[in-house]
């Protein structure tokens, strides 16, 4: 039990520490971002390492 509520509190920490980066990032006026090239990446991220992507995805190429 201890283990899963530990790792319920770092995912939840992750994901707020994410979100508040996306969140400044867009207050910056940037939209834009480079994908990182991570060690040990998921099979959903791996297509888009290196890759320049919208956040908003109203900027298209």
């Amino acid at each position: 039990m201890t283990s899963c509520a530990e790792m319920a509190v770092r995912t939840s920490t992750a994901e707020a520490m994410l979100q508040g980066h996306t969140d400044r990032v867009q207050e910056l006026g940037v939209d834009t971002v480079v994908v990182s090239d991570a060690p040990e990446e998921c099979n959903i991220c791996r297509p888009f390492e290196g890759k320049v992507l919208s956040i908003s995805g109203a900027d298209v190429g």
